[in-house]
């Protein structure tokens, strides 16, 4: 059996401040509740950190991506108000998001693996073209909104690509392979 942990009350040296470029979280999802963020808010006064990285930016409690079947047409939606809420609220208090792309929206997910108690998909999706689609439209979008903050100048594109302006009109793009994919204005 080991023996008791000493640990000793005089410093042993100097303590990196590594730890203050970037602290992780648990979902992001936890970021649209109230009381995460007055904690978030007060460990943010009280200690301080540049970036913040959390679990689940396309989870399906994100409402990231949607489908639904009309006529025998798929039409997929992408809403990106949670993403902004969450981003908006870290940026609010000082705090830049590290962008982690996952988990797997369990309507574009090509199985049913989880992992967590909140149901995070870890398979590949079922449809990679789909995938590169949502991936393309989200971090143009996060481009978008916050690149201006940051450079102060937004980013244009050609109208070929979804695409939504800050008045929150929308562009559909034509319909390919007999489905249309339409993202939704924020």
């Amino acid at each position: 059996m080991p023996g008791p942990v000493v640990v000793s009350a005089d410093p042993l040296g100097p303590l990196s401040s590594a730890w203050r470029e970037c602290v992780g979280t648990g979902r992001l999802n936890l970021a649209l509740r109230a009381d995460y963020l007055a904690s978030l808010a007060r460990v943010q006064r009280e200690i301080g950190f540049a970036h913040i990285r959390g679990h689940g930016l396309l989870s399906d409690d994100m409402g990231v991506y949607r489908t639904q079947e009309v006529a025998g047409r798929t039409y997929r939606r992408y809403n990106f108000s949670y993403v902004d809420q969450v981003h908006d609220a870290f940026l609010s208090l000082g705090i830049r998001p590290f962008v982690e792309l996952g988990f797997m929206p369990s309507q574009l997910a090509s199985g049913s693996q989880i992992v967590f108690w909140w149901h995070g998909n870890v398979t590949p999706p079922a449809d990679m073209r789909e995938w590169v689609d949502l991936v393309r439209a989200l971090l143009h979008h996060l481009i978008d909104r916050y690149a201006s903050r940051r450079c102060g100048a937004g980013r244009s594109r050609s109208g070929t690509s979804p695409t939504s302006t800050s008045s929150g009109s929308t562009r559909t793009r034509k319909p390919t392979s007999g489905s249309t994919r339409r993202r939704r204005g924020l």
